[in-house]
């Protein structure tokens, strides 16, 4: 098979990304953002690459595709041999209902608001667990009342007051759903990710990172994992510096450095090389 020819915009990313440092890229729909980076990967047959798929299906993918040094994973195969493993039953294990999650989580009484509003045991419950899924699809290292969702109706005191309350709950959910086999809670998949990421997993074994959520919107677990390490990235949401660091508005914008964005027009892949550290980053319209 003909290898392709790089444009002058691909040469110039070529040319970026053996620098050593990361590389700041925007791209619109179709504009050849994946055949872009299996060129980095094929360019550097000796850099050992790990692409970091969102699903099993853009991994497989990406495996047929990529050069040999390309090593592709889910963020959550990485995590599963040390977090997910332990609690595998678990995770295979039947559903539990709102009223057994009450028990597990020792909410005995309704909480009332006042003499016609209330909520019962499995309703906390579910509401406490809430929280802790909240929590594991953000970069926070705790769990705070900022994870809970108010019921619509509520005052912004009353959402206050209930959050305070489940606070307690939900993090004596959060150390039984990480507890390995002695917990009683059923744990998704997204608790063993967030227990990896918290641990502060050093990705050693590759020399750069390709993550790649050109379908999806980015985990923000993901992301805070990957963006110190250097970054070569392809993004089918826009993507936004801010000054705070990473963080997901609305599962739509993303942090990546101080790059500005821009606009991608005609659907041509532009390159927007800074001075380090440099980002790399494609933009969709």
């Amino acid at each position: 098979m003909t290898a392709l020819k790089p444009t002058p915009e691909q040469q110039a990313i070529l040319d970026a990304s053996g620098t050593g440092g990361t590389v700041a890229i925007s791209a619109a729909a179709g504009s050849g953002k994946t055949s872009t980076l299996r060129m980095v990967a094929a360019t550097r047959p000796k850099t050992r690459m790990l692409y970091l798929a969102f699903n099993k299906a853009i991994q497989r993918e990406a495996e047929s595709s990529f050069p040999s040094n390309v090593t592709a994973k889910t963020a959550h195969a990485l995590a599963y041999a040390e977090f997910g493993k332990p609690m595998r039953d678990r995770l295979n294990g039947p559903r539990m209902t709102g009223r057994d999650n009450a028990r597990v989580l020792g909410i005995t009484r309704p909480l009332g608001l006042d003499a016609d509003r209330f909520f019962k045991e499995p309703t906390l419950a579910s509401m406490a667990l809430g929280m802790v899924a909240r929590f594991c699809r953000s970069d926070s290292p705790d769990i705070t009342v900022g994870h809970f969702r108010a019921p619509e109706g509520l005052s912004e005191a009353e959402g206050r007051h209930i959050a305070g309350y489940l606070l307690p709950y939900a993090a004596r959910a959060w150390q039984d759903l990480t507890a390995g086999p002695r917990g009683k809670l059923k744990p998704s998949h997204d608790v063993y990710l967030k227990q990896w990421a918290l641990s502060g997993p050093a990705l050693t074994g590759w020399d750069v990172i390709l993550y790649d959520f050109s379908s999806r919107p980015p985990s923000v677990v993901v992301v805070g994992l990957v963006l110190p390490e250097g970054v070569w990235r392809t993004s089918g949401r826009g993507v936004s510096p801010t000054p705070t660091g990473p963080t997901v508005a609305n599962g739509a914008a993303l942090s990546l450095g101080d790059v500005e964005p821009r606009d991608s027009g005609s659907g041509q892949v532009r390159s927007a090389v800074s001075g380090p550290p440099m980002v790399v980053r494609w933009w969709l319209r």
